[in-house]
């Protein structure tokens, strides 16, 4: 049965969208940058700015739609996963009120209910298009180099606690980690498996794919350089897919 789920915040139409989306493949998790939400929708909605989503979530939980599902919303951008380009024909986007810099602190939490808004709405979407959990990805995940969001204090360890999102049996013990420490695993063996779980980057980006991948899965301070505890995770994870 379709679990169900109402935007509570109702829909405001963005002008910025393409025609039909061919299917969907992903659900691309966002942050806005921008606050408070009245401000989000109206630089949605302004004619000049060409980008959207389909789902806005505030840090109070409540759900906008801009974008009905049959259109593509203008939130990807250049981008790839796996085998997939141009993302904004085949994904989902949704955006959280959210900035990273709040009174000059950095990445602050991402309120609980907007996370529980987010949670049952990525459920949602899952059974409605049967998509495996690994389906939830974040917009710096398919932007490597060009995009930070949804940033390393979104907490994506609580979505694989509710079976979304890409999850492994993360190496941290210590022998996993001293395994990777010396010697560091070689430039092609990280490249082959960040491409493995889907990462699309040039031979110049790999601090950034790094950052990427740490943002994700090894938050909350990414670097965009190897570590042994990085590896072990890129090597779990990996070899799971």
């Amino acid at each position: 049965m379709l679990q169900d789920f109402c935007c509570k915040g109702g829909a405001f139409a963005s002008p910025h969208h393409g025609p039909k989306r061919l299917q969907t493949l992903c659900l691309v998790v966002h942050y806005t940058q921008i606050t408070p939400l009245n401000k989000v929708l109206s630089h949605f909605q302004h004619p000049n700015n060409k980008v959207s989503c389909h789902y806005i979530i505030d840090g109070d939980g409540t759900c906008v739609e801009m974008i009905p599902h049959s259109l593509a919303a203008w939130h990807a951008g250049k981008s790839a996963w796996g085998v997939h380009t141009h993302l904004n024909k085949t994904s989902i986007g949704i955006e959280l009120v959210y900035t990273p810099y709040h009174r000059g602190a950095p990445f602050q939490p991402f309120p609980a209910a907007q996370m529980a808004t987010l949670i049952q709405l990525l459920k949602h979407l899952c059974q409605q298009y049967n998509l495996p959990p690994t389906a939830i990805i974040g917009h710096s995940d398919i932007a490597v180099g060009r995009k930070k969001d949804p940033g390393p204090s979104f907490p994506w360890s609580v979505l694989r606690q509710k079976g979304l999102g890409l999850s492994s049996a993360l190496c941290t013990q210590d022998e996993d980690q001293a395994f990777f420490a010396a010697p560091p695993p070689s430039y092609e063996q990280v490249r082959a498996w960040l491409w493995q779980i889907g990462y699309r980057f040039a031979p110049w980006q790999l601090p950034d794919a790094l950052w990427a991948f740490q943002s994700h899965f090894r938050a909350p301070w990414p670097s965009g350089t190897l570590d042994a505890l990085t590896a072990a995770r890129l090597y779990a994870l990996a070899r799971t897919l």
